[in-house]
């Protein structure tokens, strides 16, 4: 099963709707919004297994699986891609 954490190097606050990330290794801030703050308060809340996360969300925009698959892919690989999380195979 797929599943996400957190980078140990970032932290991160909900402010005004958005999240502001720190990350400490490269002293960068970060606003996330939308699918990837979402992303990241379910994976910070112990919500880590890919399938829990989409049901999450499917729930949250009242969207079918299908037409939330590729927002939550995009969303997926940008938070890796700048490095806020990393996959885990459980």
């Amino acid at each position: 099963m797929v599943g996400y954490k957190l980078c140990p190097d970032i932290s991160f606050v909900a402010d005004n709707g958005v999240i502001i990330v720190l990350n400490f290794e490269t002293g960068e801030y970060y606003t996330v919004e939308g699918i990837c703050m979402k992303i990241l308060q379910q994976i910070e809340q112990g919500n880590c297994c890919e399938c829990k996360i989409i049901a999450f969300l499917c729930e949250e925009y009242d969207a079918d699986v299908y037409d939330l698959n590729a927002s939550f892919s995009q969303a997926i690989e940008a938070l890796k891609e700048i490095g806020f999380i990393v996959e885990t195979i459980n």
